[in-house]
Order: structure tokens, then sequence, then C-alpha cells
């Protein structure tokens, strides 16, 4: 068997040829009161760059500390790809551990293999910049702006006036 300048076996090196792609999932923040979370989804490509149809893809879950379980109750699914080269780990769902975790990937695919891992974290709060924040803070700078534009109208006036209210009888 012959072996490249680093000592691996090149019948190794040739089998390791899949390209893992992380389509959605990476990053993502789960919130375990909500026990909302990402499906993880990936996209398998051989060496030319072009989707696979058909690879096994297994998505591995830490088995203790912070990490979850997908749609068959099991912290281990095995999916085939589509068409399009994708797989989805239906299903996941958080425990009730909080902190960071990596979902580690690997699709086989005749003699190929690859690997990749997703990052996720699990939280017991509401991020400090949620939703409902940021439409508040939102809210506050647009009146703000209204302000600042009335302001500015009023020629060389400086001050900010409701005025008088006026009630008039329907026409």
């Amino acid at each position: 068997m012959f072996a490249n300048i680093m000592g691996v076996p090149l019948s190794a090196q040739a089998a390791e040829e899949l390209k893992i792609a992380v389509i959605e999932g990476d990053g993502f923040i789960n919130n375990i009161r909500k026990s909302t979370a990402r499906d993880p989804v990936v996209e398998v490509r051989d060496r030319n760059n072009k989707p696979i149809a058909g690879a096994a893809v297994t998505f591995l879950l830490p088995s203790s500390g912070p990490s979850g379980t997908f749609s068959n109750g099991a912290q281990s699914i095995t999916v085939q790809t589509n068409q399009a080269g994708r797989a989805v780990a239906q299903g996941f769902r958080p425990n009730q551990v909080a902190g960071e975790f990596r979902i580690q990937v690997e699709a086989k695919y005749q003699n190929q293999t690859g690997r990749a891992s997703i990052r996720q974290r699990n939280i017991s709060r509401t991020p400090w910049l949620s939703a409902k924040r940021l439409l508040l803070i939102g809210g506050v700078a647009a009146v703000a702006a209204t302000v600042a534009i009335v302001a500015t109208r009023g020629g060389n006036s400086t001050s900010v006036g409701l005025g008088t209210p006026t009630v008039e009888a329907p026409r």
C-alpha cells in the first residue's frame, strides 16, 4: 500500500472524498422552555461539488450534557439524501440541559465518506435581544425620528407643540 507525504495510506485518503455542506441549523439557539429547535439540514457533494442522491447520512448527538433527541426518540438518526443531495434530521428536540454542543454528521456513499459537525446551543431563557425587544426598540426609534422631522420642518423654531385641538360638526 502506498502512502502520501503525510503518511496516510492513499486508499484511506481516497475514501474521504465526500463534502458535507451544512445548510440549516449551524449556530442555532434552541429554547429549552419553548422546546424550539431547528432540524439540521446538510447537503452531500462529491469531489466535483455535485450533489449526491442516495447517500446515507447519520446525525449523532452527544450522549450526555447539552443535547437532545430526534423524531425516533434516539440520539442518532440515519437518513438518505434526496435528489438534491440533501438530508434532514427531522423532529429534533433539545433536552433540558443548557449549553453548547455539536451534532456530528457522517455521510457514506459507495466507498466514500465525509464528516462535518453542526454547532448548536440550548438555553433556558429568552435571549436579551428577543424579537419583542427589537420591536420595542424600533418603535422608540421611529417616534424619535418623527419628533426630529417635525422639529426641523418648523423653520428656525426649536420647539415642538401639539397645538390646540378643534372639533367640527359633521357636514
